[in-house]
């Protein structure tokens, strides 16, 4: 069955996390997705970690590259996708258990082309945190879609990471 969701993982040198951010995504509620980790030149042992993984589990694909940069690699994550959408997880995240089976249901619900969801900033580094943002759009601050398209595109002031 073709999945609907492809998760895109660009990652360099993330043995410290990548594998959290895995274990969390193969624990998922909603069964019709697919993880493709970009393996962007990573020079410890992300590779290595990644491989005992898929190795086990279906779902999950790793491509290695030459270190191209972020861009580079979710491009080849897209090229690479079945999914119907596309989410991009960087490596040092994870997902709730049940984000697949939320936004499968508001998909099918609400007949969307595009959900932004927020999340939550567990580090200490000061990190600006997207959910005030999209709190702001859903309670009124801007007007209209175009607007909030505005501001997902825009180069200064924007919804970062979309």
């Amino acid at each position: 069955m073709k999945p609907t969701f492809s998760i895109i993982i660009p990652v360099y040198n993330g043995e410290k996390h990548i594998e959290q951010c895995i274990i969390k995504l193969l624990q998922q509620s909603y069964n019709y997705y697919e993880v493709i980790i970009i393996n962007d030149g990573s020079i410890d042992k992300t590779e290595e970690i990644v491989k005992a993984y898929e190795r086990k589990y279906g779902a999950l694909r790793l491509i290695s590259k030459k270190n191209e940069g972020v861009s580079v690699a979710r491009n080849v994550g897209i090229e690479a996708a079945q999914g119907d959408y596309i989410l991009f997880v960087d490596s040092d995240d994870t997902l709730n258990t049940n984000a697949l089976e939320i936004l499968a249901n508001r998909i099918e619900r609400d007949n969307k082309d595009l959900l932004l969801f927020g999340f939550t900033v567990t580090g200490g580094n000061n990190r600006p945190n997207d959910t005030e943002v999209l709190n702001q759009l859903a309670n009124g601050s801007y007007i209209g879609n175009h607007v909030i398209l505005k501001r997902i595109i825009s180069a200064n002031n924007n919804v970062m990471g979309y």
